[in-house]
């Protein structure tokens, strides 16, 4: 059984000031004209950030089987090629990215951080979990 992992889609600009953005799914990849890469281009067209000028966007996937095995070294080969910042759609995504360092955003679909033991972050997660019970407690008392 082949692994087909990377499907990018769209690099669209080069230059100094580019920001590049990375999104990472765990089915195929979201092809440029599909609603969820319009949505978030259009967002960041809104700031100033515009595809051709000042903005590269590829898109990547697990495939159509969704070969989650492969996405932690599908997040490194991600993070490797030096993008600014990463959107993910679902947990699987998200748990691969965690490791790189690179900043992600979790568009939908990671479930709660906390109970999932969703570890991002310097602290592991450990600070969620401990503000989460300190509030609970505190909610309990009052």
């Amino acid at each position: 059984m082949a692994l087909t992992i990377v499907t990018p889609f769209c690099t669209v600009a080069h230059g100094a000031d580019t920001y590049r953005l990375a999104m990472l799914v765990a089915g195929d990849a979201f092809p440029m004209e599909s609603p969820p890469v319009k949505i978030i281009t259009g967002a960041l067209a809104g700031y100033g950030y515009t595809l051709g000028q000042n903005l590269e966007f590829r898109s990547y996937g697990g495939g159509a089987d969704a070969q989650l095995s492969g996405l932690p070294q599908l997040a490194k080969d991600i993070a490797a090629t030096g993008v600014d910042a990463v959107v993910v759609f679902g947990w699987p995504p998200a748990n691969a990215m965690k490791a790189t360092g690179v900043p992600t955003v979790v568009a939908v679909g990671a479930g709660d951080p906390v109970a999932t033991a969703c570890k991002f972050g310097p602290s592991g997660g450990q600070y969620h979990r401990d503000i989460g019970q300190r509030d609970n407690a505190e909610h309990q008392a009052s």
